[in-house]
């Protein structure tokens, strides 16, 4: 469902206007000399208590500037871990938001300074892996945000990350899993986590990585959209889906999914968007081999642009596009998730319908969602005022 900018714009004023109620808020406006204190620092923020963490002394915690930041990398976990005291963390509740303005500081010593900092929902305040953790990586190989979610093996986000540069995330807890917005843009939708409590973190996950530099952190809980896990969707069609279901998408940025119940037999799963009449559009097939592939359809002549093999039932599915870039990818609980990137999209970017066109022969498919990629109205609201 679309929100309309005058309801958003309303709201904000209102928020603005009266207050977030904050659960948690740390600005960090006095300088303070490393080291602030030992392993673990406890720091009071203007509401709530941070626990800094740094498991081998070597990385000083200080502020400067108004920024938090360490003086050295570790060869261990260096963790920001933002709470009523410090150590309980939070109930989990859809619409819990924890939002920081973080960035890389790249002062890491060794070659897997490429993946970090790690920002997101953690399952303790002393989350030394990616398995427990549900967020982004700075990944500075590519350079793109990584989506890691319980994953050691993360894929590539669309947004791209800039060392040093200063970034506005927004993780929103679901009931399982969570949104990730990176700005203003919706950058993940994980779907794994169920603990009734979880953990806020920026930081180091592991050893010898690049620390991170943020400038405030803050936790509230969102209203409106945001408290129902598919509240920001744009369409959401539930259970079991036949060949003529129909639905609709943001034009040019936007997300499809779906999860792959059965592969076919033989022929071909097809799910078109972008779709301006059955011969021009985009198609996400699924194939009785189990590949997952993008097509781009102009004048009737099919042309495969990104692909994906060794699809199962089971797999959650996904298409995200934004202006010239599309990225594929499989969702698969407890493995790695692939992707594959196209980068000169050009098509239909008005066009906002799709259609399930053909099933196969035993081909099933379920629970089709599309979401706004840039977040807009009441949605974007709740996200600027906190």
């Amino acid at each position: 469902m679309k929100k309309s900018s005058g309801t958003g714009a309303k709201l904000l004023t209102i928020l603005r206007s009266k207050g977030m109620q904050y659960l948690f808020k740390a600005e960090f406006p006095t300088d303070i000399d490393a080291p602030m204190g030992s392993d673990p620092v406890s720091y009071s923020a203007e509401i709530g208590t941070l626990r800094l963490r740094q498991q081998n002394g070597v990385a000083e915690w200080r502020i400067v500037g108004g920024v938090l930041e360490t003086t050295a990398s570790s060869s261990a976990s260096v963790l920001v871990i933002a709470n009523p005291n410090g150590t309980t963390g939070y109930a989990r509740t859809p619409g819990l938001a924890f939002k920081h303005r973080t960035a890389q500081n790249p002062i890491g010593p060794g070659p897997n300074e490429t993946i970090s900092p790690a920002v997101g929902w953690a399952t303790s305040a002393d989350v030394t892996s990616a398995s427990n953790l549900s967020g982004l990586y700075f990944w500075t190989v590519a350079p793109h945000f990584a989506i890691v979610d319980r994953d050691t093996l993360p894929y590539y986000a669309l947004d791209a990350n800039t060392s040093s540069a200063f970034y506005v995330f927004t993780h929103v807890l679901r009931s399982a899993g969570s949104f990730v917005i990176v700005n203003n843009k919706l950058a993940a939708i994980l779907n794994r986590g169920t603990e009734s409590t979880t953990f806020p973190v920026v930081g180091q996950a592991a050893f010898n990585r690049h620390p991170s530099r943020t400038d405030y952190m803050r936790i509230a809980r969102l209203g409106g959209s945001w408290q129902s896990d598919f509240g920001i969707a744009t369409a959401r069609l539930a259970g079991a889906r036949s060949a003529g279901d129909t639905f609709t998408h943001e034009a040019n940025a936007m997300w499809i999914e779906f999860t792959l119940t059965a592969l076919p037999t033989s022929g071909n799963i097809d799910v078109d968007f972008r779709r301006q009449d059955a011969n021009n559009c985009w198609r996400l097939r699924v194939t009785s081999a189990g590949g997952f592939e993008l097509i781009e359809i102009v004048a009737s002549i099919p042309t495969t642009r990104a692909s994906i093999a060794s699809c199962a039932a089971g797999d959650r599915l996904l298409c995200v596009f934004d202006g010239t870039q599309a990225r594929l990818t499989r969702y698969r609980t407890s493995a790695a998730a692939n992707s594959s990137l196209y980068s000169a999209v050009s098509t239909f970017t008005t066009q906002t319908s799709g259609i399930v066109t053909s099933l196969g022969t035993g081909g099933a498919i379920s629970d089709i969602v599309t979401w706004p990629r840039d977040l807009a109205g009441e949605a974007l609201a709740w996200i600027s005022a906190l």
